[in-house]
């Protein structure tokens, strides 16, 4: 959910050639291109999941919820789709400060509807109504590189062992050449079975690790 986090978390913490993932980071709520971009990765790389990375806040859940669900004109019904944080307990494990927010009349009532629908914990409940968030950058860069260090391979993701088959370490760049490298490479077949988008809004995944599989259009 942070586009600004790219070059810390690609070139910087290397997560991407530690982790068999792919990365695209983003803000706010998936745009009509970032779905294209998804579901077609999917089609071509059927095993592939979305791991996403929101604030804990009203607008970090409905982000994950959205991406989870294809639009109206999709030919997907839906998305393999997780949110792995930030989550209460990482708050409480790492001692991150909340933020005071002030909720209007309908983020209280998707809070409660999230909550009936058993969407969310009764002590989540409590702490967003209670008018608290917590942003992604309350994390320390340390703290932030062993949290994302230890997300993907919770969530089940391989990590590259260097010389096996198919786990070339990529070349990883910085700058304008990182953000253009993701639009091409990343649909094509081969490579990552799994991806992770970290700290991106909702669309994220693509083989091989690093980069984005080719075959894509980004508009």
């Amino acid at each position: 959910e942070k586009k600004g986090f790219y070059e810390q978390i690609h070139v910087d913490f290397e997560i991407t050639k530690r982790y068999d993932v792919g990365l695209i980071c983003a803000e706010g709520y998936n745009t009509g291109a970032g779905r294209d971009l998804v579901e077609k990765i999917r089609r071509e790389n059927p095993g592939v999941r979305l791991l996403l990375l929101t604030d804990l806040d009203v607008g970090g859940l409905g982000i994950a919820t959205d991406a989870n669900r294809p639009d109206a004109l999709s030919a997907a019904e839906s998305f393999e789709a997780e949110r792995i944080g930030v989550t209460l307990e990482d708050v409480q494990r790492y001692g991150l400060s909340a933020e005071s927010v002030g909720l209007n009349h309908s983020e209280r009532t998707e809070l409660q509807n999230r909550h009936k629908r058993g969407e969310i914990s009764g002590d989540v409940f409590d702490f967003l109504s209670g008018g608290k968030r917590v942003e992604i950058n309350a994390f320390s860069p340390t703290e932030l590189k062993g949290y994302l260090g230890e997300k993907p391979q919770a969530a089940g993701v391989g990590e590259i062992r260097p010389g096996a088959e198919g786990g070339k370490t990529p070349a990883v760049g910085g700058g304008a050449d990182a953000y253009e490298t993701p639009t091409r490479p990343a649909c094509g077949g081969g490579g990552a079975s799994t991806a992770a988008e970290s700290a991106a809004n909702g669309s994220g995944p693509g083989p091989p690790p690093g980069t984005m599989p080719s075959g894509c259009r980004s508009r």
